[in-house]
């Protein structure tokens, strides 16, 4: 009798040391530094356009950002990219390998006969607002604007434009401005 107890009373003791939950690493790896360093490189982008402008990269990685003009220092995982961007009055596109840092993409200058042509301006903004104004501007064309504080130049298709711009800690201005060369627009807080 006792031998008939004892033998479900030992299954049972197995099963029951056998279960036991997944050991859980409350720890993870961490990746190395150096190693993540490693599986990126810096992209330099010269914008020589004069435009703000949106830049699109398409490759081993996605990834699109506001580039105003000068230059601007990216980062990018490495590989081939296909870039296309709106300036000048049109659609740009191309390629780029990022293989290595310091790599720079340059987005050459906007034809200045063609820009005439095409009733293109400069129109100097003047942001006496302490930090960044966002501008948009509908009208012949469509564009949107980073503007850093003190003098830019802006290239538009000249023309009347409805215009927002935000600035000074969120407030907004909204309205209608005809646009032609030799126009100074500033943009102050109140």
């Amino acid at each position: 009798m006792k031998f008939k107890f004892f033998v479900p009373l030992l299954i049972a003791a197995l099963m029951i040391s056998a279960w036991t939950p997944i050991p859980v690493n409350l720890n993870p790896p961490q990746e190395n530094s150096s190693q993540a360093a490693a599986t990126s490189v810096q992209l330099v982008v010269n914008n020589k356009t004069g435009e703000t402008l949106n830049l699109s990269l398409k490759g081993p990685a996605t990834y699109n950002w506001n580039i105003n003009p000068g230059k601007t220092t990216q980062t990018v995982v490495p590989g081939k990219y296909k870039y296309t961007y709106k300036a000048c009055g049109g659609q740009k596109s191309g390629t780029v390998e990022a293989k290595k840092t310091g790599k720079v993409l340059t987005l050459a200058a906007c034809n200045q006969k063609g820009a005439k042509a095409a009733g293109m301006v400069n129109v100097k903004i003047r942001n006496d607002t302490g930090g960044y104004v966002q501008l948009n501007l509908t009208g012949p064309a469509t564009y949107t604007f980073s503007l850093a504080p003190g003098n830019s130049t802006i290239q538009i298709i000249k023309g009347k434009y409805q215009y927002t711009a935000w600035g000074c800690g969120g407030a907004s201005v909204s309205g209608t401005k005809q646009l032609g060369g030799g126009i100074t627009w500033t943009f102050f807080c109140t």
